[in-house]
């Protein structure tokens, strides 16, 4: 099948990874960027209805993790789920990637045996999956989404940042870009402090959730 392999992109927005490879997008109309995410933001829909309802413990493995990634970007990219097998400008080396993905599940269960402070946990979850960057793309989108699959298995309610203000140029954009390079600098608190103010409770998300169907 033959891709056009000139999407038109005007502008990504601030800590975007660049799309310099789209040999691997399935879907042959998509001549724009608008016309990209559109189609992603479909894909993830699907995904989110999959993985509506979650058990605890369920999501600690790399495979659930490598699966996620699959069911939320792989109608539209063949590379959905597959580790990335060379180097980009952030994230780990590729070598590491499998490495670091099993570390962070072990951290996440002695947290757990530790209690520490829920929103805490979900900040670090979101920050090391950006930051290890396993796929060639949509990263950052997969890293919130797993945070609330993880957030969803226990009860502890869910982070509900906008995701349009995330794939545009905003304010909101900026301020969360920034807050996750100072976590890079171990600084995590600002990204704390942005998951607390987007942190809604079991009962509140219940609400949320119930608003969104009616």
């Amino acid at each position: 099948m033959e891709i056009n392999n000139s999407i038109k992109i005007s502008s990504l927005p601030d800590g975007a990874t660049p799309i310099d490879d789209i040999s691997g997008l399935k879907l042959e109309f998509i001549q724009t960027l608008k016309e990209l995410y559109s189609a992603e933001f479909k894909n993830m829909i699907h995904a989110q209805i999959k993985y509506s309802s979650i058990k605890k413990g369920q999501p600690l493995s790399v495979s659930y993790m490598l699966t996620l990634h699959k069911d939320m970007f792989g109608e539209v990219w063949d590379w959905a789920g597959h580790i990335r097998n060379h180097e980009l400008n952030i994230g780990v080396k590729a070598q590491n990637i499998y490495t670091e993905l099993k570390k962070l599940i072990g951290d996440i269960k002695y947290w757990e045996d530790q209690a520490q402070d829920i929103v805490l946990t979900a900040t670090i979850i979101h920050h090391r999956l950006v930051k290890i960057h396993p796929f060639l793309n949509g990263n950052g989108r997969w890293a919130r989404q797993y945070m609330n699959i993880y957030l969803s298995s226990l009860n502890k309610g869910k982070v509900l940042f906008n995701e349009n203000d995330l794939i545009l140029t905003t304010t909101f954009r900026k301020n969360y870009i920034n807050a996750l390079r100072k976590a890079d600098n171990h600084n995590i608190k600002p990204l704390e402090e942005l998951h607390l103010k987007y942190y809604i409770g079991l009962a509140d998300a219940a609400q949320s959730s119930k608003k969104q169907k009616n």
